[in-house]
């Protein structure tokens, strides 16, 4: 509580950070995507503003709304924490030359190739990097979540397991979904 994150990508886990860092009582937070929707999405689970990386520039709208933290080439954003649930190679580079000393990112997105580090920044930012892919210990934390808030508008699409290749059609190259469902027992219904 009292730190300022970012959030960038707003498909379904940008969107579950949102609804936990909101639950736990982070309010200072900004979410970055480009689809309207998923920014709409984002706006009610959460995030305090919302960015379209097309229409503005991000690092000037975070020194803004986060002000601004010294550093020695600068003043840079003073985002406490990053989470970066886009898998956009230029991202982590991008976090690396403008957040601030001290800073944090977390990697929860899947990044297929390579992705060029500048390590110089790493050191002189003293920045911390964390990679996230397990699993939690206990699932009835998600459970409780739940229990304390409605995310049910997360899911845009609902299916049955009969149409499971419409599942993923929505999916490839879909930008303006939250989260699609594909039931068990054939109750498929929003689209």
């Amino acid at each position: 509580p009292g730190e300022k994150v970012a959030v960038f990508g707003c498909g379904p886990i940008g969107l579950m950070a949102l609804a936990t860092l909101a639950d736990r009582g982070i309010d200072d937070v900004v979410a970055i995507d480009l689809s309207p929707a998923r920014l709409e999405l984002a706006g009610q689970v959460g995030a305090a503003h919302v960015l379209d990386p097309t229409a503005v520039d991000v690092w000037a709208e975070l020194k803004r709304i986060h002000g601004t933290a010294p550093f020695r080439f600068g003043p840079t954003a003073a985002t406490d924490v990053f989470i970066d649930a886009a898998g956009a190679d230029r991202l982590i580079g991008d976090v690396l030359r403008h957040g601030r000393v001290d800073g944090r990112l977390v990697v929860v997105a899947l990044h297929h190739e390579p992705v060029a580090t500048n390590y110089l920044d790493l050191l002189m930012k003293q920045f911390t990097i964390r990679g996230s892919i397990e699993y939690p210990e206990r699932f009835e934390d998600a459970v409780e979540l739940l229990a304390r808030r409605d995310l049910s508008a997360l899911v845009t699409h609902t299916l049955p397991i009969e149409e499971f290749g419409a599942g993923l059609s929505v999916l490839e190259g879909a930008e303006d979904c939250g989260k699609v469902m594909i039931t068990m027992d054939g109750a498929g219904g929003r689209a």
